[in-house]
């Protein structure tokens, strides 16, 4: 390439955009946090990560402060187990939840921790921040460190407390625009949408939209 072609319009050299914290917090989640939390088992990427499970949305959710600016991002991240079924729950009538909970939001259901409440020695909140002078591996590794040995440990026990308890049947007993619960003790798991859903023997029969008619366990083994 000549000189020449590698100027701009009128002759000027193009200008080349600084780098800012937001580059810099992109580039530690995506390039450096990323293949952590993927060699402890989780899917996603970016903001967003979800531990595999058909019966619960165990989620790590990232998330930058309203103070954040060019200069210096500060972030945290949240933890959630929620059983799959009370979220289904929630979007009676049709289409009043999204699919999925958003990693960072507090519906009131199921468990829901700030990162730093999961921190030994912590006050109840923990904030990282990354500058565009920063190196990210030294940072990647404490929120790895954090996420590995404290927060996710506690979100699995969570789930494997959940899961070791009979689950209800979540078979709609209440009107069309409004939702209760069936909660005969489950017999029967079915395959769903990306969860099992769970039915009692009085109920195991019905066709459902639910789900597909095909089996996936009977009690004990439900999950």
């Amino acid at each position: 390439m000549t000189a020449g072609a590698a100027r701009g319009a009128g002759g000027r050299a193009p200008t080349v955009a600084p780098v800012t914290a937001q580059d810099a917090y992109r580039e530690l989640l995506t390039g450096h946090v990323g293949p952590g939390l993927r060699a402890e088992g989780l899917t996603g990427s970016g903001s967003v990560w979800t531990l595999p499970s058909d019966t619960h949305w165990v989620t790590v959710g990232f998330h930058a402060s309203q103070t954040s600016t060019a200069d210096r991002v500060t972030f945290t991240a949240d933890l959630r187990v929620l059983s799959k079924a009370l979220w289904a729950a929630e979007d009676v009538p049709a289409g009043r939840c999204p699919a999925r909970p958003a990693a960072t939001a507090d519906y009131g259901l199921g468990w829901f921790e700030r990162v730093g409440a999961l921190l030994p020695g912590s006050s109840g909140d923990h904030w990282w921040s990354v500058t565009p002078d920063d190196e990210p591996a030294p940072l990647a590794a404490d929120v790895l460190a954090a996420l590995r040995d404290h927060a996710l440990p506690a979100a699995r026990r969570v789930l494997e407390e959940e899961r070791a308890h009979r689950p209800p049947c979540s078979r709609n007993v209440g009107g069309r625009n409004w939702y209760r619960p069936c909660e005969a003790p489950a017999d029967v798991a079915f395959a769903g949408q990306g969860r099992r859903v769970f039915r009692c023997s009085g109920h195991a029969d019905e066709p459902s939209t639910e789900h597909d008619g095909t089996v996936l366990g009977r009690w004990p083994d439900l999950v």
